[in-house]
């Protein structure tokens, strides 16, 4: 286990402790993840239904799909008004 007293550099502490969580969670999941397809993503960022009915279409949780669209929006850096992905 790392200790943090022991980095000199805090970043290199941090990016030693994200690299260990990726290795652990890569050994230790046990489903395969769900790849995201258009239809979602278009879904996601529409945002014309709620988190809960979206994680029931799409088989991601509802944290997922919060994450995804945080992640789409500052991508696109649009408000979601103006965001229309399959729209002409």
């Amino acid at each position: 286990m790392n200790r943090k007293n022991g980095y000199s550099d805090i970043s290199l502490w941090r990016e030693t402790c994200r690299k260990q969580k990726q290795r652990y969670y890569e050994r230790t999941a046990t489903y395969a993840p769900i790849p995201w397809t258009q239809e979602d993503l278009d879904l996601i960022v529409k945002h014309e239904k709620t988190d809960a009915e979206l994680s029931r279409l799409t088989g991601h949780s509802v944290r997922a799909i919060q994450i995804k669209r945080s992640r789409l929006k500052s991508r696109l850096q649009m408000r979601r008004e103006d965001v229309c992905l399959s729209c002409e």
